[in-house]
């Protein structure tokens, strides 16, 4: 009801790579049953699942990851409440969490999956750039938190980050 406002950055550079019409996305895998497996399965990969209600934003995160090693996206969440269930499912490493989406809000799926699953490292992920919404989400329990229009390799930067140390870790002046 008040609109929404995207924006998009691409790598020019891979435009001579990328399809020129829509590829349609293989079934999604049945989720692995225990937390031993599902380790195995990643192979050393950080696993993120993603939570945002736009398909759009959902879409250009799959391919950012895509083309790096490090990371396997394991899932994908339209709404807050399938970002519980997933996270319950699948078991990622991260999760990168909009703040606003529907059926269950980004912060209070943040702080159920928190509660239930300590070690899930949460980032924060949202086009409000302002302290109170962010510091709603650190409460949450969310170890990170990123505006939406920051750079590609600043998220990848700080997913590495969290992933090794368990937090972010203040930028050097």
């Amino acid at each position: 009801g008040n609109g929404c406002r995207v924006m998009l950055a691409v790598d020019t550079s891979l435009s001579s790579k990328l399809p020129t019409r829509a590829i349609p996305q293989p079934p999604a895998q049945p989720p692995v049953s225990t937390a031993t497996s599902i380790r195995q399965a990643g192979q050393g990969k950080i696993r993120i699942l993603l939570a945002d209600d736009h398909t759009i934003m959902r879409e250009g995160l799959v391919n950012l990851f895509k083309g790096k090693q490090a990371f396997e996206v394991v899932g994908q969440a339209a709404n807050g409440q399938e970002a519980v269930r997933l996270a319950e499912e699948i078991r990622p490493d991260i999760i990168l969490m909009d703040i606003s989406m529907p059926v269950m809000g980004g912060i209070e799926a943040t702080a159920k999956i928190s509660n239930a699953h300590p070690t899930i490292q949460i980032i924060g992920l949202s086009m409000h750039d302002d302290e109170a919404t962010k510091d709603k989400m650190l409460a949450a329990g969310a170890v990170g938190y990123i505006y939406k229009a920051a750079p590609a390799g600043e998220l990848i930067e700080i997913i590495r980050q969290i992933h090794a140390s368990g937090t972010l870790q203040p930028k050097k002046a």
